[in-house]
């Protein structure tokens, strides 16, 4: 697993279908029903992204396909976005309290440590990475016109 997080982590830097990406984090996760998996939070520039069903689907795709190579699965909350009780999917707007905040709340899901999120160690015994994200790059541009709303 640890492998398609590299894999996938490399080929985000020239992929087009990443260009509008300003963020993500990732969390690797152990379960005895579903073995190794993994939840990535995607964050993209929303004027430069509309549709996060389809871009979803696409990378889900990709992460079939290209990095697990046949062999991995995935499952993207949005494309079911009426199942959440607190919905933070999608285009979230700044001024949105709410969707901001249920977004924060999806996002703390990936940091929440669990009984077996602690000791993840490969065959050799070194330990393995549970959690990882990028850091952000603000563009230094001034161009448009002010926010009206107070920035969270």
């Amino acid at each position: 697993m640890t492998h398609a997080i590299a894999r996938l982590r490399n080929n985000m830097r020239c992929n087009r279908m990443f260009d509008a990406l300003i963020g993500y984090a990732w969390k690797l996760e152990y379960g005895i029903d579903r073995g190794w998996h993994l939840h990535i939070l995607f964050l993209f520039d929303g004027q430069k992204v509309w549709h996060d069903e389809h871009l979803s689907s696409l990378i889900g795709q990709y992460w079939n396909q290209v990095i697990t190579q046949g062999m991995g699965q995935f499952y993207s909350c949005n494309l079911d976005k009426q199942k959440y009780r607190y919905e933070g999917i999608g285009m979230v707007d700044y001024s949105d309290v709410d969707k901001v905040s249920n977004l924060k709340r999806a996002a703390s899901y990936l940091t929440k440590v669990d009984e077996h999120t602690q000791s993840f160690v490969d065959a050799s015994g070194k330990a393995i990475r549970s959690f990882g994200m990028s850091q952000y790059q603000p563009k230094n541009v001034n161009a448009g016109r002010p926010r009206m709303y107070y920035e969270f």
